[in-house]
This record gives structure tokens, sequence and C-alpha cells, in this order.
């Protein structure tokens, strides 16, 4: 869809703000159609003030940064903001395959982020969480699982959320099968997991289709 521009720091506390007023807000969750990591100065800055006693008094252990991995603002977080929970939208631990569906983070590759999310967990005592996109005969294989789990256990706090996906007309792309096969397989390995229930299907806003309806796919 293209970059715009990024929110301000007064933008993200103002959607903070108008939600809260509707209803009381008990986690905040930093992700969306951008990547909030490419966005990290004005991130931060909202997390300071929605955090801070003399303002809203968020606490940040209930605040989480959802990235797809960039790997430089990652050590940055983790000097910087340690209480912020962090998530990972990994999708696949096969780097060829990673770059299929996320082309623009070829360069983030899987070693790089491993190594991140190790530090992470380790200079935070915080637990990471794996988001996993199950997509049919992509990422959902036994070998698949396997390469996902060596990836998570050499983190030492970890869990990871399987989510379906949902179909979208400019993606030749299909929801998974195998995703309570996929969720036992792991459970069974010892891996802490959820498999999530798919919601807002019917107004095109649940995971996979989060753009707009004449988007293509390159």
């Amino acid at each position: 869809m293209g970059l715009i521009r990024n929110l301000k720091a007064s933008e993200i506390i103002e959607q903070f703000l108008i939600v809260d007023n509707e209803t009381k807000i008990s986690n905040v969750v930093f992700m969306g159609m951008g990547e909030p990591l490419l966005n990290y100065e004005n991130v931060k800055k909202a997390i300071d003030l929605i955090s801070d006693d003399q303002s809203i008094g968020f606490g940040k252990r209930r605040i989480t940064i959802s990235t797809s991995g960039i790997i430089d603002k990652i050590y940055k977080l983790t000097n910087e903001i340690k209480t912020v929970n962090l998530a990972i939208s990994l999708h696949s631990a096969v780097q060829s395959k990673r770059n299929i569906i996320m082309p623009g983070l070829a360069h983030e590759t899987v070693e790089k982020l491993l190594e991140s999310l190790k530090y992470y967990t380790r200079e935070t005592g915080n637990t990471v969480t794996i988001e996993y996109l199950l997509i049919k005969d992509f990422n959902d294989s036994t070998n698949d699982t396997e390469k996902l789990i060596k990836f998570i256990k050499q983190i030492k706090f970890v869990k990871v959320n399987l989510m379906n996906f949902n179909k979208v007309s400019f993606a030749d792309l299909e929801p998974s099968k195998k995703s309570i096969e996929f969720e036992k397989y792991l459970l069974n390995r010892g891996v802490r997991t959820t498999l999530r229930k798919s919601k807002g299907f019917e107004i095109s806003a649940a995971c996979g289709q989060l753009a707009t309806k004449d988007q293509t796919l390159v």
C-alpha cells in the first residue's frame, strides 16, 4: 500500500484516550498497518507519556510492541524500554519462505533475529511471543514445525501464538487445515502454544486481510 507518513506520538496517545473513554483499556499492543519499530522515537515517546505516573499512569508491563523484526531497534528497545513486552511476526523459521511472504525483511535474517531475541530475554527477563500465521502447504508441514521448534528452543522465555490465515482476493494463498494438528505437535514438544480464534473476517479486518481489496501481490 506504500508509506504515507508515520503517526506522531500525540496521535497515538489520542487514539488511546478516545478508546479508553469508551471502554477501560487493559492492554495495549502497538501493531497494525505499519511497523512500530520503524517509527521508534514516536512509539517510545507515546509509551513514556502513557505510562508516566504524572500523566495516564498505564503500566508498561501491559504494553506490547508487535514487530516484523527490525533487529537494530529490538536491541534499542531492550536497552531503553525494558519492561515493554515484545511480539515477533515470524510466520516461518525458514529464511527462503520468510523472504517470500515478507520480502522487505530479507536483510533481517532469521539468524540475526534469533540473536536479538536471545539478548532481549536475557536482558529483560520477559517472554517473547512468536506470532505464526498458518498458510496451507506453505508453512504448516512437520518440517516447518521442526524448524520453528529449533528456533524457539534457543530462546529462554518464549510462547507461540498460532493464527489462521484468512483468504484475500489478491493473494493465491489458502488457510491451513492443520492448525489443530500444528498446535498439538508444539504442545507435545513442550512449547507454550495458543491457537487464536479468528475474528473480523466479515469486515476484512482479520489476520491476512488488513489491506485494500484491490491490492496486487507482487
